[in-house]
């Protein structure tokens, strides 16, 4: 609802409101980082996190609608108000 009201595009919201993007990062991770057998120290286990995190980077994609995202920015730079403003402009 949050993202309608902010007048995002119909392919960006469709994106962002699932947690797809967010939970395959966490697998990776996760299938990266089981092979280490004994995590000596915390600092460590953020390096191998960070490791594993650049190594996943190169598989990411771009979300459909990623050209939408500076209307998105714009959007959450403007107060409530004007936000409820615009999209009031939008419908009528």
């Amino acid at each position: 609802m949050t993202l309608h009201r902010l007048g995002v595009s119909e392919r960006l919201r469709r994106s962002l409101r699932t947690t797809n993007a967010i939970e395959n990062n966490f697998s990776l991770t996760r299938r990266g980082c089981r092979n280490v057998k004994r995590w000596r120290s915390a600092a460590m286990a953020w390096r191998w996190a960070g490791a594993v995190l650049l190594d996943v980077e190169k598989r990411f994609h771009r979300i459909k609608g990623h050209r939408d995202l500076g209307q998105l920015l714009a959007a959450l730079g403007r107060g409530p108000q004007e936000a409820e403003l615009a999209l009031r402009k939008e419908v009528a």
